[in-house]
Parts: structure tokens; C-alpha cells; sequence
């Protein structure tokens, strides 16, 4: 079975760009489309910390997420694809599960990491 579509969940961690480099490798053995899938998180948060803060929490996560996605598009645009092999970036926003398992189902294989 060739794996044609190839997605790769990216953020601003180092090894985001190992797994960018896996996923342009299977790409090219497989004559493949890489896409890479920066999911924006909006975590919900206690309400006393809401009430707190108010709309300075929105504007705070609002810039680490601006941040960490231009980090991680920075790292996509390193990756140089070998004749025949296609790129497409993907930035959403919601749940980082929700969105990594949705995007998933149209893919042939999904490329993710784990945690430190």
C-alpha cells in the first residue's frame, strides 16, 4: 500500500522538525503529499482564573498561539521535497485531539509525537 497523503501533526518543539523530516522522507519514497497540521488550542480555564484576568488570558494565549505557529511554519518551510513530492499547510484552531483525529481520517498514515 503506497502512502499518497501524508499528515504530520507540527508545533514549535524541537521535534516537530524530526518528525517533518520523517514525513518528507516517506513522502519521497512514496511519490506522497505532505501535510502538516499546526492545531491552535484553546483550553478551557477555571473560572476563577477567567474572572480574574478577563480578556487579558484571550490576548496572552491569542500571542503564544500567533508565536508557535509562525515557529512551526518556520520549521515546514525549511523542508525542500523532492521532485514529485507536494507540501500543504494546514493552521486551525480547537481541540488538539479533535482536530489531529479529524484531519487523520483522510489521510493514509499520520505522523504525531508525544510529550516530554
Amino acid at each position: 500500500m503506497a502512502f499518497k497523503d501524508i499528515l504530520v501533526h507540527v508545533d514549535n518543539t524541537p521535534h516537530s522538525r524530526v518528525r517533518l523530516a520523517l514525513a518528507a522522507k516517506l513522502a519521497h519514497s512514496q511519490d506522497g503529499h505532505v501535510i502538516a497540521l499546526n492545531v491552535r488550542t484553546r483550553p478551557v480555564l477555571p473560572q476563577y482564573i477567567v474572572s480574574q484576568y478577563g480578556g487579558q488570558i484571550d490576548q496572552v494565549r491569542d500571542t503564544f498561539n500567533e508565536q508557535a505557529a509562525r515557529e512551526a511554519r518556520a520549521a515546514f518551510d525549511t523542508i525542500h521535497p523532492a521532485h514529485g513530492v507536494t507540501t500543504e499547510w494546514r493552521d486551525v484552531e480547537g481541540g488538539l485531539v479533535d482536530n489531529v483525529g479529524l484531519h487523520a481520517r483522510y489521510a493514509d498514515i499520520t505522523i504525531i509525537g508525544q510529550t516530554e
